[in-house]
């Protein structure tokens, strides 16, 4: 078997998604693919039994990593203004265990908020 052509995932979504069903009127379609490190959009056109690729984009600083670090960097700045301690930040993230505490809660949230 040749490869003809290598496709994203978010447009092999999309003709998994269609390769079935026919669209009696034009339909524009959205698919993304969110990952743990990066973002994937496609849009496409289907109409009938045609598939047209319009645009595929994808962004390497938007994924579910790039969640957690703002949560961290949020409960951060809470606590530093709880406290009224600046130097919270810096305690914290010189402090491997609390670091990966704060992480595993970032992600905890994260996976909660998801549902």
């Amino acid at each position: 078997m040749e490869p003809l052509k290598i496709i994203n995932e978010p447009t092999a979504a999309a003709f998994a998604f269609g390769v079935n069903k026919q669209f009696i009127q034009e339909s524009h379609i959205l698919v993304f693919d969110l990952g743990g490190g990066t973002c994937d959009v496609t849009i496409l056109v289907m109409k009938e039994a045609e598939f047209v690729v319009k645009t595929s984009q994808g962004n390497t600083h938007l994924g579910g990593e790039d969640f957690n670090k703002c949560l961290m960097d949020y409960f951060i700045e809470e606590m530093k203004n709880s406290l009224g301690a600046d130097h919270v930040e810096e305690k914290i993230k010189n402090n491997e265990r609390a670091l990966r505490k704060l992480r595993t809660d970032a992600e905890r949230l994260k996976k909660t908020l998801t549902y």
